[in-house]
């Protein structure tokens, strides 16, 4: 299976058994510089900056829906299933570049691809693609001052070392922790300043999750 974030293979089945969906799970937020202007500019600008986000997180995650937030309300977009993920990606990226009004904010809902045991395979974990509630990529900019903040979120126990509450080691921890800390690191190194976090699940660090109970 490639491990390209811009490829095009369909979700898989998951089987949540030593993970979880867990509401309010864990956020990551970054600082980035986003100087402001006309609808054009700021609109340009917001762009360019999504698509250094999108490509921080691959091959980790590929964006699946996005919404568009101006003054006026929200503008839609969802990968068509008759376009590959490429030109899905370019779609938004220009639906943004060229919207007329200055977006205040952009959100993604987001599919992973994650070692993961899946119906097709439930006997071992495969590298596969998941869509699942609750994993978001969000840009909000603050106009006033010329920068925004960045939040990625996780509404589940899948990258946690220790499920909770019971504390059960989780066997995909050492499989997807280091895809996350991949992603988090170059996130943070576009960052004005170090991530910062939020969230309910214990264990978190800038860059994931720890491996010592003691933390959980």
């Amino acid at each position: 299976m490639s491990t390209d974030a811009h490829g095009d293979e369909p979700p898989r089945e998951p089987i949540a058994d030593t993970w979880r969906w867990k509401q309010d799970g864990a956020s990551w937020l970054a600082s980035i510089s986003l100087p402001t202007g006309d609808a054009p500019i700021v609109n340009r600008r917001v762009a360019a900056a999504v698509a250094g986000l999108l490509d921080d997180f691959t091959p980790l995650a590929r964006a699946r829906t996005a919404m568009a937030l101006t003054a006026d309300g929200p503008t839609h977009l969802t990968w068509h299933p008759d376009e590959t993920y490429a030109q899905f990606r370019a779609r938004l990226l220009g639906a943004i570049a060229a919207h007329p009004l200055p977006l205040v904010a952009v959100q993604f809902g987001l599919d992973v691809q994650v070692w993961v045991r899946t119906t097709d395979s439930p006997d071992r974990p495969e590298l596969a693609w998941l869509s699942y509630p609750g994993i978001e990529l969000g840009l909000h900019r603050l106009a006033k001052e010329d920068r925004a903040w960045v939040e990625f979120s996780l509404d589940n126990t899948l990258f946690s070392a220790f499920t909770y509450p019971d504390m059960d080691p989780n066997p995909l921890y050492p499989l997807n922790q280091p895809l996350l800390e991949v992603a988090l690191r170059r996130l943070s190194a576009r960052s004005t300043d170090p991530l910062d976090r939020e969230g309910e699940l214990p264990g978190t660090y800038e860059f994931g999750f720890s491996s010592d109970r003691d933390d959980y």
